[in-house]
């Protein structure tokens, strides 16, 4: 279940209603039904995963508490942390790992007969196995005494507000707080609430419009120039942040409304002033949790100053690896890591540099003001004089006063924000209304489509509007965006060739199968024009998306077909040899030889 979600909005209520209507003592029950019906609600069979972690963990963590050999406590230990690491190998690392080693060894022509596993990532698994895991390693230091009640144990690993986004809690904070008795309170509430709300706001309001424009950008980057790319990155800063912060809030306030206090896990990130300060402000469960569990047993900053770098560097590359199972994410770990040492070895260098060129005066704040006046010579502090000290202080007061005066300038700014986002939400809401009514004249146009009705399919048959109009009409929802390729791709079949170009060479789609077919059908046309040069350009466009080793080949046949059309023989060959290398199992590997035989034979002559 997620948090947006009408689902959501009828159960969480719910949850709440009954919770506070139920005994103390069998408050626990409630909320460990409804976290497992929250999970459940997304995929009933992953919920036994949940299961053997708990029964795993609890098990351990009781054994290492009753017992005092080291060995023996150790051992459990392994039990604990090998089981959780293989369960989130398997669903998360397996198939990543599989592809990786099948690579290596094709590099020494041996085969490998390991299977490919096509499991779903269950939801939330990185999350509740960090924090099951930083449980057991905290009974294990005796940090933390184990959980004796298995309900209570279940619900600290299923706890529905922070089981799928975090924050990543510790079992000292929120164990003792289920053994609490929980008073309705009307100010307690209603601040969860707010929270909420404003989680909702990010996530709804900012995060899901400005991916909009992220995603359109991204799927198709080679399309678009400096500016559009510039944007997107941009927004996807704050897509990112608004999105992950959101369901942090949504997590700590409806924690909050039932009577529990969750971590804070942002603090105004992007505001932070170095990259290691960033990384105290972003994901703060998370962070602490590399810190805790990884970095300070690495042996933290206690160490040599190159064994130090070291520590920083391997948490990070294991940090990027636990955000996904791909290369991008061992490589964002590993420029995050990069970052860091950098920052930190050359922090003196940088803070001479400020004090030379005399940066550290801007922006004259009051924090660096301050600063200025207290200085640290030979172990001793200078302060300058107290009637220059409270001038100084009288300036900054002014400021703040300015501010006052000036608050109604505050308020417009509030309001402009306030009535951008009153239209953004108005416009989706209209895009909305065309989109269903963009869907209902659909279903008729691509009936008479598919029948081969192309005239009705393109004007409409009287009584519904045809494809073109819907394109024309409905151009900013997706059917509208569907209605193009479908009115270029009936032109190209009625052999109206400038229309189809017209329709399909502009149309843009998140799904690259689409898209590459749109840029493929505008290279037929331009060769039934007998404009070979330009069907090169869209054919070069359709093979570069490599959508699958079914159509890929395709594209590259037509694009070999239109260069030896125009006259780049060798081009062609080189084509051919890409179908011919890279697509060994391809429907097109016969032709594809059969035509550089030919290319070869007349270049031979």
């Amino acid at each position: 279940m997620l948090f947006n979600s009408l689902e959501f909005l009828v159960f969480f209520p719910s949850v709440v209603i009954l919770y506070y209507n139920t005994p103390y003592r069998l408050r626990w029950i409630i909320l460990l039904l409804a976290s497992y019906y929250f999970y459940m609600a997304w995929m009933p069979e992953y919920a036994i995963i949940l299961v053997i972690s708990t029964i795993i963990d609890f098990f351990c963590g009781y054994k290492m508490n009753s017992i005092t050999e080291q060995a023996q406590k150790k051992s459990y230990l392994y039990l604990s942390l090998i089981s959780n690491l293989g369960i989130l190998f398997t669903f998360k690392y397996f198939n990543f790992f599989k592809t990786i080693s099948t690579d290596i060894l094709a590099q020494f022509h041996i085969e490998q007969a390991l299977p490919t596993f096509p499991l779903l990532l269950p939801m939330g698994i990185s999350f509740y196995t960090f924090q099951t895991m930083s449980y057991s390693i905290d009974v294990y230091h005796e940090k933390v005494k184990a959980e004796k009640h298995l309900g209570i144990f279940a619900l600290f690993v299923t706890f529905f507000p922070q089981l799928v986004a975090g924050p990543i809690e510790r079992s000292g904070n929120l164990l003792p707080q289920f053994y609490k008795h929980t008073k309705f309170e009307y100010e307690r509430i209603t601040s969860g609430l707010k929270l909420m709300a404003w989680g909702f706001f990010k996530k709804i309001v900012i995060a899901d419009r400005l991916a909009q424009f992220v995603n359109y950008v991204y799927n198709d980057p080679y399309e678009y120039q400096g500016i559009y790319l510039v944007t997107a990155t941009i927004f996807f800063a704050f897509q990112i942040y608004c999105d992950f912060s959101a369901y942090s809030d949504i997590a700590i306030g409806s924690a909050r409304v039932l009577g529990f206090d969750l971590m804070k896990n942002f603090n105004r990130p992007y505001f932070s002033k170095s990259i290691d300060e960033f990384w105290k402000n972003w994901h703060i469960s998370l962070s602490t949790w590399f810190k805790d569990y990884i970095y300070i047993p690495l042996g933290g900053n206690r160490v040599v100053k190159w064994r130090w770098y070291y520590n920083l560097f391997i948490t990070f590359l294991i940090s990027g690896f636990w955000h996904g199972a791909n290369w991008t994410f061992v490589v964002w770990g590993a420029l995050h890591g990069f970052y860091l040492v950098f920052s930190h070895a050359t922090k003196n260098i940088r803070n001479n540099l400020a004090m030379r060129s005399n940066l550290v005066n801007y922006p004259r704040t009051f924090k660096s003001k301050m600063a200025k006046k207290i200085t640290t010579a030979s172990g001793s502090k200078l302060m300058e004089k107290p009637d220059t000290m409270t001038a100084d202080l009288s300036n900054d007061s002014e400021i703040i006063q300015k501010l006052q005066r000036n608050r109604n300038i505050l308020f417009g700014v509030v309001a402009v924000l306030v009535l951008a986002v009153g239209g953004w939400l108005g416009y989706s809401y209209y895009k909305q209304t065309k989109t269903a009514e963009a869907q209902t004249y659909m279903f008729p146009a691509v009936y008479y489509f598919e029948a081969d009705s192309l005239n009705k399919a393109l004007k409409g048959d009287g009584n519904n509007d045809g494809l073109e109009t819907i394109a024309n009409d409905y151009g900013m929802t997706d059917a509208g965006n569907l209605a193009q390729f479908y009115t270029g791709v009936a032109y190209l079949k009625q052999g109206q060739f400038d229309n189809a170009i017209n329709y399909l060479k502009d149309f843009k789609s998140s799904d690259l199968l689409i898209q590459a077919r749109a840029y493929a059908l505008v290279g037929d046309a331009y060769m039934e024009k007998g404009q070979a040069g330009e069907a090169i350009n869209y054919y070069e466009k359709a093979a570069n998306y490599k959508t699958n080793a079914f159509f890929t080949p395709q594209y590259l046949m037509k694009l070999g077909l239109a260069q030896e059309t125009n006259n780049n023989s060798s081009e062609a060959i080189q084509t051919y040899d890409k179908i011919i290398n890279e697509y060994p199992n391809s429907s097109e590997i016969t032709n594809a030889k059969k035509y550089k035989s030919k290319l070869q034979g007349i270049a031979g002559k």
